[in-house]
């Protein structure tokens, strides 16, 4: 199995149960605290389809190698992956869910609140997770996912060919 089909494959994973921790879990139990569960598997989801997309274009020498973090893979990508296969529109929703990720691992304070999951930072600023803000990024990963599987599904019998041919 190639690079980027593990990573589609893991993408596929995280979606898949951030949706089913929204409208499965949250919806019978109600607690604020999976949000944050949930907004982790978005982000790691988008991050792995990302990895695929960048492992299919390096595996076609179309990119350069590139670091193991998200900070680079996110710029290589809007720099490069996301012109070539025209994926324009999803650098807004990346850029939202890369800075919603870096306030929540700089957050000095985090608490639940109502429905909601409230992360803080330093300068007394906050940013509120709903449920339904979750449920439009969870589709917008989707969408995003889906895209990006017909991208790394193009030509991916020439690696099951070479796979078959060893």
């Amino acid at each position: 199995m190639e690079k980027f089909q593990i990573a589609r494959k893991e993408a596929l994973i995280r979606i898949k149960a951030a949706d089913h921790m929204l409208t499965q879990t949250y919806k019978h139990l109600k607690d604020p605290k999976i949000l944050i569960s949930v907004f982790s598997n978005i982000s790691l989801g988008v991050e792995s389809t990302i990895e695929a997309i960048l492992h299919y274009d390096r595996a076609f020498n179309k990119i350069p190698p590139f670091h193991d973090n998200f900070g680079s893979k996110l710029q290589l990508f809007q720099n490069t992956s996301a012109k070539i296969h025209n994926l324009g529109e999803f650098v807004g929703f990346l850029a939202r869910i890369n800075e919603m990720s870096e306030r929540h691992k700089k957050s000095p304070l985090e608490f639940s609140r109502k429905d909601s999951f409230v992360i803080c930072d330093d300068d007394f600023g906050f940013k509120t997770l709903t449920a339904k803000e979750l449920k439009n990024l969870v589709e917008e990963a989707k969408h995003f996912f889906t895209e990006a599987e017909k991208i790394t599904r193009e030509h991916e019998n020439i690696f099951e060919k070479r796979v078959n041919d060893e």
